[in-house]
């Protein structure tokens, strides 16, 4: 609502279902957002819903690494999330979006709201995610990654046989 009062023409897409989505659907009719606030359940074409956003906000109270961080860094997507650890790993506040504390969401509004009235830093912010995904998260850093580790564990297999 507080992004709403401050960006009227701001349109919230959420994504996915769950046990959470009907108290959600009663919420935003409650704070009189229903109208700006669009359930769209689970959908195949998450990547290319991603790319039609402005910036991508996550509220999650955990996670483990977020893939759906990373795929909005490296669709080169501001990133405003709670800084649970697998989002503060993923993130780097300031930088490539904002950690806001958890159960905090006048924080996870405020930044939404300082990314929508400055469209330069989101952009600046989206293209640093997009080379952090691409640098720390892509599949080949992954596969160099899980190679190093393996070839280091046959070092010393071969090693302490010898």
């Amino acid at each position: 609502a507080e992004v709403i009062a401050a960006v009227p023409r701001a349109l919230f897409l959420i994504l996915g279902d769950g046990d959470l989505r009907p108290g959600l659907e009663k919420l935003a009719a409650e704070l009189k957002i229903a109208g700006r606030v669009r359930f769209l359940g689970y959908r195949e074409n998450v990547l290319e819903m991603v790319s039609a956003f402005d910036i991508f906000a996550l509220s999650s109270l955990w996670e483990g690494l977020p893939l759906a961080v990373l795929e909005a860094m490296a669709l080169a997507k501001p990133v405003v999330a709670t800084a649970v650890p697998g989002t503060a790993e993923a993130l780097v506040d300031g930088e490539t979006g904002f950690a806001v504390p958890i159960g905090d969401p006048a924080a996870l509004a405020g930044k939404i709201i300082h990314l929508a009235g400055n469209p330069g830093k989101a952009r600046e912010m989206g293209k640093a995610g997009r080379k952090r995904a691409e640098d720390k998260f892509s599949r080949k850093r992954m596969a160099d990654e899980h190679e190093e580790l393996y070839q280091r564990l046959l070092n010393r297999h071969y090693q302490e046989k010898q």
